[in-house]
């Protein structure tokens, strides 16, 4: 049943063709911040070692490893909750192993830090002939002391803990370290266009159903989990454009405010014109400020958009292929 959504989903778009649908009135965004230098973003320290691996799975065509490595993080993060947490990362790759280094594209997971949906994308680009390394988000709390400043501690940390996983993958024989990309999924792709502004070694960016700025699409999200966050914050309850104002005022690592440093020609975006979980209307707000990159947009919602997913994989594979040339 479930290999039967995919062809339904490729029945829709035969049916109402992606289309690159821009607006008439494109929304802006006026960036809060100006973009924090990429120095923001490093730790300093030579890049440690894994401290563990194992085999996920083996088969015939795919080896998938799960690692952990030492975070590195500044002396006035350390405190930070979960700051100090190994860097998982999943590690797919085409077998047989070994050959000639191959272009590894960086995976950022959905909400709730899911390997859902971003495993099948991982398995697609093995597939293509790249490898794929899902980078697992740490851990995020709400403590009982949790000021608003410390939401743009867990977004730094994110860019960091992503870059982080690129050095060490640029260590490997395996990886061929001038052909990193990014990937996302929603929630992924968000963080995924953050590291876009945040580092210069990865030479496309494939954004699946992200939006900006980071304080709207927390606040108008149709998402259960951020009104959850929300309620768990300490002192008196406050209204909703209150948070909002204090998340615009705290908020540096916002893919709006990095957008200035991506190169435009090496994103792809995909929309979901009935988007609510990541509002269309801050699809549109991102797109913008990235230059107006080439972007598909599907008749669909952000859920109902995965049953297009067989395609959305030739969309991301094919520019990959272009942008990075043959595994």
């Amino acid at each position: 049943m479930l290999r039967l959504l995919p062809t339904l989903g490729c029945v829709l778009l035969v049916l109402a063709p992606a289309c690159r649908c821009v607006p008439v009135d494109v929304p802006v965004a006026e960036p809060a911040h100006e973009a924090p230098p990429l120095a923001y973003y490093e730790a300093g320290g030579p890049v440690p070692q894994a401290v563990s691996e194992e085999v996920v799975h083996r088969s015939t065509h795919i080896d998938i490893r799960r690692f952990l490595v030492p975070a590195r993080v500044p002396e006035h993060l350390r405190d930070h909750t979960h700051a100090l947490d190994e860097i998982e990362i999943v590690l797919f790759r085409p077998r047989p192993l070994g050959g000639t280094p191959r272009p590894c594209v960086l995976v950022s997971p959905i909400l709730g830090n899911s390997m859902t949906l971003v495993a099948e994308f991982s398995r697609g680009f093995v597939r293509a002939g790249y490898q794929a390394a899902v980078v697992m988000r740490k851990e995020f709390e709400v403590e009982d002391d949790y000021e608003f400043e410390d939401a743009e501690v867990e977004f730094r940390l994110l860019v960091m803990r992503s870059k982080q996983a690129m050095d060490w993958l640029a260590t490997r024989e395996d990886v061929d370290a001038t052909r990193f990309a990014t990937f996302g999924i929603s929630a992924g792709s968000i963080v995924s266009a953050c590291l876009a502004g945040a580092d210069t070694r990865p030479k496309a960016h494939v954004l699946f159903l992200a939006g900006a700025p980071l304080a709207d699409v927390l606040m108008d999200t149709s998402e259960d989990r951020f009104e959850e966050y929300a309620e768990q914050l300490p002192g008196p309850r406050m209204e909703k454009e209150a948070i909002r104002a204090e998340l615009r005022r705290v908020l540096r690592t916002d893919p709006i405010h990095l957008a200035s440093n991506v190169r435009t020609d090496d994103v792809f975006m995909l929309l979901a014109e009935h988007d609510t979980a990541v509002p269309i209307r801050n699809g549109w707000m991102l797109w913008n400020a990235l230059g107006r990159p080439r972007v598909r947009t599907v008749p669909l919602g952000h859920y109902s958009a995965f049953l297009t997913l067989v395609w959305m994989q030739a969309e991301a594979n094919a520019f990959l292929r272009e942008r990075l040339g043959p595994p």
